[in-house]
């Protein structure tokens, strides 16, 4: 009986960087080294194996053409690398826990100061927004305005109130979609420059609350100089990137929603002066019906 040759992943190697042939059969023995490598490490568990597997899986490809024989296998190459992206990952993990954890307590605080318990927060049943539409100018005018801040307000909005919308103006929801699916598109790049905006400002406010925590507990005065330098640092970075936050547009420009609703942009011009008067005399007529405790 003939027993199979064992497999030979350097030899494999080797001839996949020069043909390009056999990658398929270097991932089917690659992939359970990597899934149990998470394994000597007491603290991972079945859950990591599969994560650390994930966040390594893109990286196989240019670990198998970056490699080059240099008096070493290619298994010993592997282990390096595999221990220096244990440490990434591992750190990473750490890090989402802290968060986590600051989350955690920011959001128990909150909700101690507002004298609610989790089960007295609930939201109302949903109300009719619009009232049927009629024919007259007037009517089509507030149409129009209502279209304007469904424009404006395009990224907060859902697909729910966008039929209810559709139904007050009396036209197809499938246009008020379309309108708004162009705007998102045009914005995207705005839109992807504040998300990392807030990403990054995320990070550097979870640092300045690590290195605070670390200086409650440190003793060492050295240290804690450094930590205080570090948190002056994070909060100059914090603060800079509350300003480009606070200057970036988060909505569309009045110049945007003309071009895509195919108006001129004095039109919009008014219909926003329009609205903005029409909210402040609704504001005062309020506070005189309501008027607070002297």
């Amino acid at each position: 009986m003939n027993t199979p040759k064992p497999f030979d992943l350097n030899a494999a190697i080797h001839i996949y960087n020069k043909t390009g042939k056999g990658f398929a059969a270097i991932r089917k023995h690659l992939l359970p080294l990597i899934y149990s490598f998470p394994r000597q490490n007491q603290r991972c568990t079945e859950e990591d194996c599969s994560d650390f597997l994930l966040s390594f899986y893109p990286r196989i490809n240019k670990l198998i053409r970056r490699y080059e024989i240099r008096g070493t296998n290619f298994e010993a190459y592997l282990q390096s690398c595999l221990s220096w992206h244990m440490k990434s990952y591992l750190s990473g993990k750490i890090n989402k826990k802290r968060q986590e954890k600051i989350l955690y307590e920011e959001s128990c605080e909150a909700l101690s100061d507002s004298g609610k318990t989790i089960w007295e927060v609930h939201e109302q049943a949903p109300e009719p927004l619009f009232r049927k539409p009629a024919s007259d100018p007037e009517e089509i005018k507030e149409s129009l305005r209502i279209m304007l801040l469904t424009m404006k307000c395009t990224f907060d909005i859902d697909d729910d109130l966008i039929i209810r919308i559709a139904s007050r103006i009396g036209t197809h929801s499938a246009v008020v979609f379309h309108l708004i699916e162009i705007l998102r598109t045009t914005m995207r790049d705005r839109t992807d420059r504040i998300r990392g905006l807030k990403e990054q400002r995320r990070d550097n406010y979870f640092r300045i609350k690590y290195f605070l925590d670390m200086k409650k507990n440190c003793r060492d005065r050295f240290r804690s100089a450094d930590l205080d330098k570090k948190i002056r640092r994070e909060t100059k970075r914090y603060a800079a990137v509350c300003r480009r936050l606070s200057s970036a547009p988060k909505a569309p420009s009045h110049t945007d929603i003309a071009r895509i609703m195919g108006v001129p942009k004095g039109t919009i011009d008014s219909g926003f002066f329009y609205i903005r008067k029409a909210t402040e005399e609704f504001l005062k007529t309020a506070d005189l019906r309501n008027p607070g405790p002297e």
